[in-house]
């Protein structure tokens, strides 16, 4: 994590939640990875535009 994240004073609950959120992240990204796929692939497939996949 960065040190700008760590300085920053949030309830535990919300540190999971964003913890969890990267996870996600994470694992789609390793998928897409594995597939030889884009985020732009991603989009297409999900009928939405690249940006908001990025978000």
């Amino acid at each position: 994590m960065s040190a700008i994240y760590e300085s920053i004073q949030v309830s535990d609950e919300v540190k999971r939640y964003v913890d969890h959120s990267f996870d996600i992240v994470n694992r789609i990204y390793d998928l897409l990875q594995h597939q030889g796929k884009s985020q732009r692939d991603l989009a297409h497939l999900m009928g939405k535009k690249e940006s908001e996949i990025s978000k």
